[in-house]
């Protein structure tokens, strides 16, 4: 079923019952999914996972091209040593994804952390979730600043060969030394873990 969007000229396509309904929709726009759900790739069940929770929408537009659209936040993670400011300032980076199913990749990500907006959520609330979640570090003990946002539309990383479209959301904090890690942090999901690293800002 659809639902039409004025504003945007887009047409929103509400969550399949199944994934195999996906994957016919999916089909229909000749997108192939045979490389889903190997190596970095996601599978057609994460997607339908996503669509359902309200993580992310499929759209059409007014030719009949579908695309995946999503809220996402980024979060820029810095530190810098009270007690030795001269060793400058160290900014977190995601090191890698290592998947269970044996796939591996490093994004060069713009931010130390991506979330995606739940329905209802704030972007700053998405942050504060993304620094828990990612990091396990107490959000409430941290200042959040907002530093701008944009449109950017590309194939998906995890979805091949559907595009993406992402509204983005940028924020930065600095951590105090008691929440600081000079070893990084790790996050552990059921599909994959994700470690984080500390590298030298330019």
């Amino acid at each position: 079923m659809e639902i039409a969007d004025q504003r945007t000229a887009h047409t929103c396509l509400l969550p399949p019952a199944s994934t195999e309904q996906l994957e016919q929709v999916l089909a229909r726009h000749d997108i192939e999914v045979a490389a889903w759900g190997k190596g970095a790739a996601k599978r057609v069940d994460d997607l339908l996972a996503e669509l359902r929770g309200g993580e992310s929408r499929l759209h059409m537009d007014q030719e009949g091209r579908l695309f995946r659209c999503v809220a996402v936040i980024g979060v820029d993670v810095f530190f810098i040593d009270p007690h030795d400011p001269r060793q400058g300032m160290l900014r977190l980076v995601e090191s890698e994804q290592i998947f269970k199913a044996g796939g591996r990749r490093r994004r060069r990500l713009r931010t130390s952390l991506g979330e995606k907006q739940l329905p209802g959520e704030s972007a700053e609330a998405a942050a504060k979730r993304a620094i828990e979640e990612e990091l396990g570090l107490p959000a409430s003990k941290l200042i959040l600043r907002k530093t701008g946002a944009e449109v950017v539309e590309s194939e998906s990383e995890s979805y091949p060969g559907l595009t993406s479209t992402r509204h983005l959301t940028f924020f930065e904090c600095a951590l105090p030394l008691p929440l600081f890690d000079p070893s990084g942090y790790e996050e552990r999901q059921d599909q994959k873990t994700i470690t984080f690293a500390w590298k030298a800002c330019a």
